[in-house]
């Protein structure tokens, strides 16, 4: 049986973890074997340290991939744009379409950029100031005009 040989995948960081997994079973669950023969396969690449190699198939183990399942969960959780704040500001929206999100904000106690967020993302409602408009007069008709229809 041959040693395993880098996968097709696309992604060069992706198609290096699942060599290391591979290759670990390989070498009967050798790390050390493991890190040497990584060397030899990808001679560019700095070689992994046994706790990253460790952690790589802890990780296959208990998920079942060696992709990076936290992708999309950084950074610091929203808190006023939820489920219950979208359907305060939609009721509220409703009842008062011209309430200016300045009212609004004060009225449902969210902030007002938590709130413009909300308008704009999660309703998709676009916020501007609806204005009368005043309905043209007729022309006036003035009295040395003569009038389509009659004859003098």
């Amino acid at each position: 049986m041959n040693p395993p040989t880098p996968s097709s995948c696309s992604d060069p960081k992706i198609r290096k973890r699942v060599w290391l997994v591979e290759a670990y079973w390989y070498f009967q669950r050798s790390v050390s074997r493991v890190i040497e023969e990584y060397r030899r396969v990808f001679p560019d690449d700095p070689a992994p340290s046994t706790s990253v190699v460790r952690s790589n198939l802890s990780k296959f183990h208990e998920n079942g991939t060696v992709l990076n399942l936290n992708k999309g969960n950084s950074g610091r959780p929203t808190t006023s744009v939820n489920v219950d704040n979208v359907e305060r500001v939609e009721e509220f929206f409703s009842e008062n379409p011209r309430a200016s999100l300045r009212r609004a904000s004060q009225v449902l106690d969210i902030p007002k950029s938590s709130l413009h967020r909300i308008v704009k993302t999660k309703l998709k409602l676009y916020p501007y100031k609806i204005q009368v408009s005043i309905q043209p007069r007729p022309e006036p008709v003035l009295s040395n005009q003569i009038k389509p229809g009659l004859s003098t």
